[in-house]
């Protein structure tokens, strides 16, 4: 069975050789109910193709439009996102009980770091991914020592 996670680097792959642009979302920090947990992976093509979920579907629409309508065509480096701070946007979204979402918004401009996630994965090792928002660097993979996969 392959993890959706692993799935969505898949596909960020293929539709990075395919010529297309791709954002990466990625939930940070929830707050109150979320159906997705922290780590959960989106990928969302500049047609508007998603692989994965960051919250069942109420945010992707918003990501989706927004992408579709070219905001992010801009986007250099990774940012923050948060959806759900006000009740109006919650209710809004569709959040389940109010809940909050922080993510992480990055364009997929080299695919390097997803080919060793994905190798390293398939070879069954550990793997740590990081990411600096504050100095909007490059995403890096690497072996990690640590049980589990972080991505």
């Amino acid at each position: 069975m392959e993890s959706l996670d692993l799935r969505v680097l898949s596909d960020v792959l293929s539709w990075k050789q395919a010529g297309h642009r791709v954002t990466l979302v990625t939930v940070v920090e929830t707050w109150g109910s979320a159906p997705r947990p922290a780590g959960a992976l989106l990928a969302v093509r500049d047609d508007g193709l998603v692989s994965g979920s960051v919250s069942g579907g109420c945010v992707e629409d918003d990501l989706i439009a927004r992408i579709k309508a070219g905001e992010y065509d801009q986007l250099t480096g990774p940012s923050m996102v948060a959806y759900g701070v006000t009740k109006e946007e919650a209710s809004r979204l569709g959040l389940p009980c109010g809940g909050t979402l922080r993510l992480v918004q990055e364009p997929v401009q080299s695919t390097d770091w997803v080919e060793q996630v994905l190798a390293r994965t398939s070879a069954h090792q550990l793997v740590a991914r990081t990411l600096s928002i504050k100095d909007r660097c490059r995403a890096t993979a690497r072996r990690s020592t640590r049980r589990g996969l972080a991505i």
